[in-house]
């Protein structure tokens, strides 16, 4: 029998995740919790997933706990996890946070005895089975919880054992706020194609298969970027002369200033 996994939070990964699971056939396997009572019975009928009382009835049901409330939420929850630490004690449970800026070692801390954390990183493709997410463990989390971890995101795309916790904002900065930075650079090249002369249905499906069409060949080059650069430059050409406007106005330096800035912030709102 399959074990049980509780979901604390359905918000966009949380909800994420039981979406991909009823694809997969394994809606049976979860458990949630919501605050929201309104959205927990939403959820509950549409993915077919029964709801617990509370977060007490969560543990003694489930043997992996997927938090993934909002920062600001973290804390009611693990005073909540902590007043039955027993449980912990008496059954196998592995607690996987999906929270930014929330380390494992706060966790471990908080609710205070040696409970295994494994810590993931999702991005928002997940929504549709397209995301890649970042897995790390804390101090007392084995390479089976990661295969535990693993298995359950697989179903939102890609997965990826980062080794270094630290390394965690780096991912934030670069996957998990990435897929906005793309959608920034897709509008800003819609509204240049419309006051070009484009219609929107147009300049959409030009821009999409060029951004999926550019992608596919950079994964099957073996992520050659520059080749693949100046094989659509042609000396004295339209892509020459864009290129070397970006590079004039410094672009390249601005999207490494922009993650930079994203790392920064990441680290900011990290609790130890």
């Amino acid at each position: 029998m399959a074990r049980k996994i509780g979901i604390i939070g359905c918000g966009n990964m949380g909800e994420a995740i039981l979406a991909q699971s009823v694809k997969a056939g394994k809606a049976r396997n979860f458990i949630i919790f919501e605050k929201d009572k309104l959205k927990e019975a939403f959820v509950c009928r549409i993915y077919k997933v029964k709801s617990a009382i509370d977060i007490t009835d969560l543990l003694y049901k489930c043997a992996v706990i997927v938090i993934a409330v909002k920062p600001q939420d973290i804390d009611t929850v693990l005073e909540q996890i902590k007043k039955r630490v027993e449980v912990f004690k008496k059954r196998d449970i592995l607690i996987i946070s999906i929270i930014a800026g929330i380390k494992t070692e706060y966790i471990e801390r908080r609710v205070s005895v040696k409970i295994r954390v494994i810590r993931a990183m999702p991005n928002l493709p997940a929504k549709i089975g397209e995301g890649i997410t970042a897995l790390t463990k804390g101090a007392y989390a084995t390479d089976r919880d990661l295969r535990v971890a693993k298995k359950i995101f697989d179903s939102l795309g890609v997965t990826i054992e980062i080794p270094k916790e630290r390394l965690i904002e780096v991912v934030t900065a670069l996957s998990g706020s990435g897929p906005a930075y793309i959608f920034f650079i897709i509008n800003a090249m819609l509204t240049a194609a419309k006051a070009l002369g484009l219609d929107n249905k147009s300049a959409n499906q030009l821009i999409y298969h060029t951004v999926v069409g550019a992608m596919d060949l950079h994964k099957a080059s073996k992520f050659d970027a520059e080749k693949l650069i100046s094989q659509v430059a042609s000396k004295g050409g339209t892509t020459e002369a864009a290129l070397k406007f970006f590079k004039d106005n410094k672009l390249n330096e601005i999207i490494y200033d922009g993650m930079f800035a994203a790392f920064k912030r990441a680290k900011e709102l990290s609790r130890k």
